[in-house]
């Protein structure tokens, strides 16, 4: 007996079930249904959700050679200055960063990031559309009051343009921020939040109170004369480390990564878990109308 007449038996008897039980055969279909479309669904958000954040991730953080960060606490502007000095460095751009809630917007917030437009060229993972082309945007974003770049995607969505202010609370502090620029991210940074809103450093600082203040800093290294950057990186994390507040962790972005890579397992483990549950829901389902 070939397959297609076990398949025909299969439908003749199912057909006969099918029709003198169709209301039951009906709640099991939909039983399975809805519990493999929960699995799909929420698998399919466990991959966006996982993109998203690597992608975020990227654009606020660059893609440097050696990273010191607060870890919860900021960091001191001095640490910038023996960095720049250290003489295995070539390239140093420090971040401030934080979220800032848009009483305008409700349910809408700003991930607000401050940068060194004149030292973070080599690492920026975005574009400022419509800005710094000329000496004089260059200089409107460094030096106007409460200047920001603002995602395309957020003013495209609370219609705002260019020149319109925004209201941000953050830490107690309250400023009226204009959008100046339009940000854009890299074609391979697809899927990062568009909540996230570029500044002028000192901007930052001064609108929020975080004067002497850095969240992050980023550096280049010089390869060693093999082409590697192990030896350099292993050599400026002993200079630097007797400089660093206890709080404060230094090392390869590789580190970092390992260590976001763990709290996406988390995360990932959390949501697979969750669309079993949703399997087992509905295979309880079947089970129920099968025995009524």
């Amino acid at each position: 007996m070939n397959w297609l007449s076990t398949l025909r038996i299969f439908l003749a008897h199912g057909g006969r079930d099918f029709l003198r039980h169709k209301t039951l055969s009906l709640l099991n279909l939909l039983a399975l249904a809805v519990g493999v479309a929960a699995i799909v669904a929420i698998q399919t958000v466990n991959e966006t959700a996982l993109r998203s954040f690597r992608a975020s991730l990227d654009l606020v953080a660059g893609r440097p050679d050696f990273t010191v960060e607060g870890q919860g606490f900021r960091l001191p502007e001095t640490l910038i200055t023996s960095l720049r000095q250290d003489p295995s460095v070539r390239e140093v751009t420090p971040t401030v960063s934080l979220v800032a809630s848009l009483p305008s917007h409700p349910g809408e917030f700003l991930h607000l990031v401050g940068v060194d437009p004149f030292s973070n060229h080599e690492l920026v993972t975005y574009r400022l559309e419509d800005a710094l082309r000329t000496p004089a945007d260059a200089i409107a974003f460094v030096s106007e009051p409460n200047t920001i770049a603002l995602t395309r995607g957020l003013a495209d969505r609370l219609h705002l343009k260019i020149g319109d202010t925004l209201r941000a609370i953050s830490g107690g502090h309250e400023a009226n921020l204009r959008i100046r620029f339009l940000l854009e991210p890299s074609p391979d940074l697809l899927g990062a939040d568009d909540h996230l809103a570029i500044a002028d450093i000192a901007t930052v600082q001064s609108a929020f109170g975080l004067g002497g203040q850095v969240d992050r800093i980023e550096a280049l290294l010089r390869p060693d004369a093999s082409g590697k950057l192990d030896s350099p990186r292993r050599e400026l994390l002993e200079r630097i480390t007797p400089h660093l507040p206890a709080h404060a962790r230094a090392g390869s972005p590789e580190r970092r990564s390992r260590e976001v890579e763990k709290m996406l397992g988390a995360f990932q483990l959390n949501l697979t878990a969750l669309s079993l549950i949703a399997l087992v829901v509905g295979m309880f389902l079947v089970t129920n109308t099968v025995a009524a």
